[in-house]
């Protein structure tokens, strides 16, 4: 990747100056900041030294003599210093942190240009502008409303939405030409990852995004991925935990098309992220359906050639809270919508994508269930409705007056899943609970509260919505008061 820096002769507040203009880069913001009389103009958006003999010598102008004035400056005299990157990174057809205009693109066009950039700033996503020194393309930039301007990255920047990058067209295109070619190839980019560009990004994962962009013949691979993933209506999560661990193989791939990969290099990636990058047995299986789903759904070949070896998994056994501990929980939560959430969730063992997920409409207080909508596996299921739940969630229902979620959030959208994590973390914290476990431990809860209490394991294999009876039989394990009626042999002999 190639910073470019250009030395410019320019005459501001009545001193002749040299102006040096750069994409951010951390190195050349330190390194110019040390030279002796250096300042940084927030109209200019540059830094700027002092115009003395040894400064045009180090900036490679042509020298100052006594009878040049500032109108004599000419183009001819702009010079494009290479600099010597701060870091190295693959090198695709078109680089994100593309520098100012090179010589030959001041030669080649009429008007000035204006690179658009994404740039990630104080925790949003915006759209970076930089562009050579000219006051009137300033000004005009200026007089866009929402446009700020960052000493730290040397530009001027906007929220990175469609609306905000037409503005920027509306008002310079009478004075420059706009460049959107490194914003749209990272949106293009960005969109192999998520389905809408508009939603903003983590900043790990816009990090990767511009350091490791890929190359074109892998990006319309992973494009087609995520297509038929969304064709064939997988949960949106599932095509997240996909795209990002094919994405991932694709960033270490470079140049290499996917396509040519073997079962072979396939197993030495796979050892290689068990043994070097230490992956789980989750995320191994994960990161081999992926794969399978490219090779096998994508490309159409055959099962039996990328018929992969499964990592041996483990069987844990869920951590569950007694009654006296849900009593304990529940008696400490003090806000009413948080009460509900928890009573709700242990209720009616509900995984804490379905209780986000629960609507209005989902509560028959008629006949006294909850009807779970597109849970795990795309299946729907009925749970029963408990009284005193109810009870509950009709004076929750008085207070909060949700309109459509059960559980509404900001702005009537339903409640994320994180915020359900932090409520059950929060209500542990003041009971003093110091088991390990999220919501989820509350359905383990609820699953061997049943069994302990007789209910048949088939009924409790309905109401969790499991499709194989193996997954419920485990909850045998845990089961206490089961286990305790068990009479140990030795018990049985005349001792």
């Amino acid at each position: 990747m190639i910073n470019q820096i250009t030395y410019k002769p320019i005459h501001h507040r009545g001193e002749n100056r040299i102006a040096v203009v750069f994409s951010y880069n951390e190195a050349w913001h330190q390194r110019v900041k040390k030279v002796p009389g250096a300042k940084w103009s927030k109209t200019l958006v540059c830094w700027h030294i002092p115009d003395t003999k040894e400064n045009r010598m180090k900036c490679h102008l042509q020298q100052n003599n006594t009878n040049e004035t500032i109108n004599n400056y000419r183009p001819a005299l702009l010079k494009t210093v290479i600099a010597q990157p701060s870091y190295s990174l693959p090198a695709p057809q078109i680089h994100f942190a593309a520098s100012s205009l090179t010589t030959q693109q001041k030669l080649t066009t009429e008007k000035p240009v204006i690179i658009l950039k994404p740039l990630q700033h104080r925790n949003g996503e915006h759209i970076a502008l930089y562009f050579d020194l000219m006051q009137p393309l300033t000004q005009a930039i200026q007089q866009i409303k929402t446009i700020k301007q960052s000493t730290t990255h040397g530009c001027w920047y906007l929220p990175c939405t469609r609306s905000n990058y037409q503005l920027v067209v509306q008002a310079t295109s009478h004075l420059a030409r706009v460049d959107t070619s490194c914003l749209k190839e990272y949106l293009l980019q960005k969109q192999a990852l998520v389905a809408d560009v508009q939603k903003p990004l983590h900043k790990s994962t816009l990090k990767i995004i511009r350091n490791y962009p890929l190359y074109s013949h892998n990006l319309q691979s992973i494009i087609a991925y995520r297509n038929l993933l969304v064709i064939m209506k997988y949960s949106p999560k599932t095509i997240t935990h996909y795209c990002n661990a094919f994405h991932q193989l694709l960033r270490l791939l470079g140049p290499v098309h996917i396509d040519s990969f073997t079962k072979e290099k396939i197993m030495s990636y796979l050892f290689w992220l068990a043994n070097n990058k230490q992956y789980s047995e989750t995320n191994l299986n994960t990161t081999i359906n992926a794969l399978k789903f490219y090779f096998e759904k994508v490309l159409g070949r055959s099962k039996e050639y990328y018929d992969l070896p499964r990592p041996r998994t483990t069987h844990k056994l869920p951590d569950v809270l007694a009654g006296e501990e849900i009593i304990t929980l529940l008696k400490n939560i003090k806000n009413v919508k948080h009460h509900a959430l928890i009573m709700t969730s242990y209720s009616a063992g509900l995984r804490v994508s379905d209780l986000v997920g629960l609507q209005l409409t989902d509560i028959d207080s008629k006949r006294m269930m909850i009807h779970v909508r597109d849970g795990k596996g795309k299946k729907d299921r009925f749970v029963p409705l408990s009284v005193k739940v109810l009870e509950v969630l009709r004076n929750y229902f008085k207070v909060y007056k949700p309109q459509k979620y059960l559980f509404e959030g900001q702005r009537g959208q339903p409640y994320s899943t994180r915020s359900a994590q932090e409520i059950m973390a929060a209500a542990k914290k003041l009971a003093g609970i110091r088991k390990p476990g999220s919501t989820h431990m509350l359905r383990h809860s609820f699953a061997t509260h049943h069994l302990e209490n007789g209910t048949d394991i088939r009924y409790i294999q309905a109401m969790l919505g499991h499709n194989n009876i193996q997954t419920t039989i485990r909850y045998t394990h845990v089961a206490v008061k089961t286990i305790a009626k068990i009479q140990s042999p030795i018990d049985r002999l005349q001792l």
